[in-house]
């Protein structure tokens, strides 16, 4: 515990001095998801989304999976949604990519991930009262 706080604190001057640190947003953003402190934990992933240095296609997946998860922690739909249209849009426009130097060993895992963003997709959805929506994702 004392070492996630003390790792916190660094990340954020890291931050304050370089706020385009893709990888130490993504960082934070995973320590404070951990520490249950969800709305921080999406500013810091949404942070991390938003840097120009975020340009790996398996990055950008990470991210984006990440900042859904945590905003579903946090009950904040609207972010989840956003966030798993942005993993969909990834996993869509840079498959060919991410089978071959990415986070997948195998078509079938990259096609069980694009079935795992729908499901949650349809979750937020239906969160947020998007029934027909939900339906369809």
């Amino acid at each position: 515990l004392g070492r996630d706080a003390a790792a916190i604190r660094t990340a954020r001057q890291v931050l304050a001095l370089d706020p385009a640190d893709a990888d130490t947003a993504h960082h934070l953003g995973q320590l404070l998801f951990d520490g249950k402190q969800y709305p921080a934990a999406v500013a810091a992933l949404k942070q991390a989304a938003a840097s120009p240095r975020l340009v790996s296609p398996a990055r950008r997946l990470g991210v984006a999976r990440d900042l859904a998860r945590a905003a579903e922690a946090g009950d904040d739909y609207a972010t989840a949604e956003a966030a798993l249209r942005d993993a969909l849009a990834i996993l869509a426009e840079r498959k060919d990519d991410l089978l071959s130097a990415g986070p997948f060993a195998s078509p079938a895992e990259y096609h069980r991930e694009v079935g795992t963003v729908h499901e949650h997709l349809g979750k937020a959805l239906a969160a947020r009262k998007k029934l027909p929506d939900a339906v369809a994702a």
